[in-house]
């Protein structure tokens, strides 16, 4: 994500700064620095190192776009000599320059950019004086989060408001060139006619900050007859059609391949978490009585014996129950399934799915209320349901990971949270998608926004077929980029992993039961959220999605592990 802002060029040897008066000795001492209001909601402020202003950053994208605009123009030779770290939180383990480097003591608390080469943007932290590279937005928010200072509302009220900045400009951002490529690894970006701003992030293609449709594995990106083309591991070029990919096809004519500059992905460092796992105890999970798999046992219990033993296997798999606009009474619904939970002395695992334009309006599994404020009723019903016993509530499966999630979605889905999590014995899982979906930087973004710091923690896997192993993995990522939040894997058709498709996997198998001892300290549960045997939706000759399928519940579990 490149965003050419105009470049406040400034000397950095002999120049005067230009000064604003600043009130009270708090906005003196923090000029430069990032500071949270711990009395709201964490709303995050860059106090201006040359006007003492505080500048207002609601995300990462914003802040990303903010601290460019207010940048200085360095030169490589000048910034060569401020030492550089490779991520945010490695500056708390390094002793301060400033005392000895007064080029870094002079511009420290500023953002740099490199005018002899594609305007990259680095943070010189104020304490350290040491740089961190502003990759992208999802960085912008890593540094928001990891090099911040807590602030009252009274000492933030004592610093004057700067102008908002945040707003984006295209008027200084220039089209790219004809036949520009642009490899993994690289820091330059495409920019077309309509002054979009394209990049690879993690494999997969962002526009202006945000997923470009479906992408995986995309190693080059191509800019040919204003254009935009990506080319993926298979040596296929795909050109953007303006809402989606389209092509698989060779080389776009007249470019000529680039070798691309594959980087690999560092290791992520976990954060501690002090979270408690809700389904620690010796309480088992909830089965419920009745489930189409059991009523398959019976009607071949006679005629077809050895598969009735297959579907009683299932059967007796205790399955998330799902909840949504077919619910015709949604409080009823869950008071009785959460009521003969607790009879049992079992733990519920519920599913909430009836977000407003569910499966973004198109898809197999379109639907959900009507907007944000039957949504919340609908929620608080749900809660209300629930009322003071314990449930386990997965929200919204594929809502934060889709591409049309947005701000307002969030907001959704903060709400829900809240409302959820507002019961004494609830705990509640934001739904993250797959390994392979929406990479975990750009999820731990969305998560922040649909509440994942009031949530128990994230669901992953849910109605796919990703392995274990890869879950953790990517769980662990996105655990340490939200605080250490814990987290479930959907492990109901997982057993033989991915095999490219997501409906109805012709070769998926069954995982492992459903487990509350894992051994993984972050990873609460393997939980069947899916029912093996409910379709994906019309494809390979399956029903509806969530109807039962008899056949491919028999094929899951011979294609699987018992």
């Amino acid at each position: 994500m490149k965003y050419f802002a105009l470049l406040l060029l400034l000397t950095l040897f002999g120049s005067p700064l230009l000064t604003h008066a600043t009130t009270g000795s708090v906005a003196q001492r923090l000029r430069g620095f990032i500071v949270l209001q711990v009395q709201q909601h964490g709303e995050a402020w860059y106090i201006n190192p040359a006007d003492g202003l505080r500048q207002y950053m609601r995300d990462g994208v914003a802040a990303y776009g903010l601290m460019r605009s207010v940048g200085l123009g360095i030169t490589n030779a000048d910034l060569a000599n401020i030492p550089a770290v490779g991520r945010a939180d490695e500056i708390k383990l390094k002793a301060s320059v400033c005392q000895t480097n007064d080029l870094a003591e002079r511009v420290k608390g500023y953002i740099l950019l490199q005018v002899q080469a594609h305007g990259e943007a680095w943070y010189v932290e104020p304490v350290s004086c040491y740089r961190v590279y502003l990759k992208d937005g999802d960085e912008a928010y890593r540094i928001m989060q990891v090099l911040s200072l807590g602030i009252s509302d009274a000492d933030l009220a004592t610093i004057p408001t700067a102008p908002d900045l945040t707003a984006a400009t295209t008027s200084t951002l220039v089209e790219s060139a004809n036949n520009l490529v642009v490899a993994v690894g690289q820091t330059s970006s495409i920019i077309d006619q309509q002054k979009n701003v394209w990049t690879i992030v993690n494999g997969v293609v962002e526009k202006n900050g945000s997923l470009a449709g479906y992408s995986a594995n995309v190693n080059q990106l191509a800019y040919v007859n204003q254009v935009v083309w990506q080319r993926n591991s298979s040596n296929l070029w795909w050109s953007w059609n303006g809402s989606s990919w389209s092509g698989g096809s060779g080389l776009p004519s007249p470019l000529v391949p680039v070798p691309a500059v594959v980087t690999p992905t560092p290791t992520p460092t976990l954060t501690p978490t002090s979270l408690s796992n809700p389904f620690s105890g010796n309480k088992p999970l909830y089965k419920e009585g009745w489930s189409n798999a059991q009523e398959q046992a019976d009607d071949w219990r006679v005629s077809r014996s050895s598969d009735a033993a297959k579907m009683q296997y299932l059967a007796d798999q205790p399955t998330a129950a799902w909840f949504g606009d077919w619910n015709d009474d949604i409080q009823a619904d869950v008071d009785a399934y959460v009521d003969d939970a607790e009879a049992a002395n079992n733990i519920p695992v519920l599913v909430a799915y009836n977000i407003p334009n569910r499966d973004c309006g198109d898809g197999y599994s379109a639907g959900g209320v009507s907007g944000a404020s039957a949504y919340h009723d609908w929620i608080v019903d749900m809660a209300n349901g629930i009322g003071n016993r314990q449930a386990i509530v997965i929200i919204e499966p594929d809502a934060v990971a889709t591409d049309c999630f947005d701000d307002a979605r969030g907001v959704m889905m903060s709400d829900a949270v809240s409302v959820l999590e507002a019961k004494p014995n609830v705990s509640s899982y934001i739904d993250a998608g797959h390994p392979n979906w929406t990479p975990a930087a750009t999820m731990a973004t969305r998560l922040t926004k649909a509440g994942i710091a009031k949530a128990q923690g994230f669901a992953l896997n849910v109605s796919n077929f990703y392995t274990t192993e890869s879950n953790i993995e990517f769980g662990n990522d996105i655990s340490a980029r939200v605080g250490g939040k814990h987290y479930v894997i959907d492990t109901g058709r997982n057993h033989n992993g991915w095999n490219g498709e997501w409906c109805n996997d012709q070769a998926a198998g069954i995982g492992l039961k459903p487990t509350t001892n894992t051994g993984v300290p972050l990873f609460d549960a393997g939980l069947w959220v899916k029912s093996a045997g409910g379709s994906d939706g019309n494809c390979h000759g399956g029903p509806d999605a969530g109807h039962w399928w008899a056949e491919y519940a028999l094929d899951l579990y011979n294609q699987g592990t018992h």
